[in-house]
């Protein structure tokens, strides 16, 4: 048998293994339409390779093409399968507050899915999460009137999911605001969105990769520190204009030249004008210089 024979019987075998899969509703259209849009190329690559090798001294060699096409692919069906749903395509959760819990301390760790964080007074967490393959982990720890909830992204195709049509669509969470939270979220290649402004932040922390975050803040208390490290992200923070803002960090007086607020600089820190006589504060501390950074007042 050829090199070319061999590849193109095992691509078939593979392709009627999905759409059988697809008719035992284990896996959907949408699934199957991510996966050729994101490894077709694997084609053209061991075409190619066959193309190289296709002397008959080399000729051996030639059947690694069907390896390099049938590895990838064998893999996505193999966790397709074990993982993967058609009939599930949201996971929904909900957690009621414990008369014992006074505080919240909630870690989102994503790596391809948009996020959106709101208030909710109805649970004390609750999130609807739109996934591909599979449900979100979730953990919890009670320490001391303290709830430590931790929420991780556990798409498997997270590193080839580009085609945003096809990969997790996004997670929506809402925390209660009637209770302190310290919020600390690891992002993805998605978009966020925080809408925090019902919430009684104590403390903020975002980091990760995303291309454009957004993020609505009104403090609950005298000093809320929020921690910044988005080096690729276009940036985009709001707060009401009463509040006074001190940045510092791996940011330029530059980037804050175009805000609503104008700054000044003490050593290493920028004070907005209003900062001296605002009851209430934000300090922005810059991990990493983002790509664009829009500072608004409310």
């Amino acid at each position: 048998m050829s090199p070319r024979l061999l590849r193109n019987a095992l691509f078939l075998i593979w392709l009627g293994s999905f759409l059988l899969l697809i008719n035992l509703d284990r896996l959907s259209w949408s699934f199957f339409w991510w996966a050729a849009l994101t490894f077709w190329p694997l084609l053209l690559i061991a075409w190619g390779w066959e193309r190289i090798f296709s002397s008959q001294n080399l000729r051996p060699v030639a059947y690694l093409s069907a390896l390099i096409l049938m590895g990838p692919l064998g893999y996505v069906l193999f966790t397709a399968a074990r993982y993967g749903s058609s009939r599930e395509s949201s996971y929904e959760y909900q957690l009621e507050k414990k008369p014992e819990w006074n505080k919240l301390e909630l870690n989102l760790n994503l790596r391809s899915n948009d996020l959106y964080v709101s208030g909710d007074p109805n649970h004390f967490v609750s999130g609807d999460f739109d996934y591909l393959l599979a449900r979100p982990e979730i953990s919890t720890d009670e320490k001391a009137g303290k709830l430590e909830l931790a929420v991780s992204d556990r798409d498997w195709f997270w590193p080839l999911g580009r085609w945003r049509v096809f990969r997790d669509r996004g997670w929506e969470i809402s925390v209660s605001e009637s209770v302190p939270t310290a919020l600390s979220i690891r992002t993805g290649r998605g978009e966020v969105r925080l809408d925090v402004r019902s919430l009684q932040l104590e403390r903020l922390s975002v980091e990760g990769s995303s291309g454009e975050v957004s993020i609505r803040v009104i403090p609950r208390v005298k000093d809320l520190p929020v921690e910044l490290n988005l080096p690729r992200a276009d940036l985009e923070l709001s707060f009401p204009d009463s509040v006074g803002v001190q940045a510092e960090g791996k940011i330029e007086l530059g980037d804050l030249g175009a805000t609503f607020w104008r700054f000044s600089r003490k050593d290493k820190s920028f004070f907005s004008e209003n900062y001296d006589r605002a009851s209430q504060k934000v300090h922005l501390r810059f991990g990493k210089r983002p790509e664009s950074l829009d500072l608004r007042a409310e």
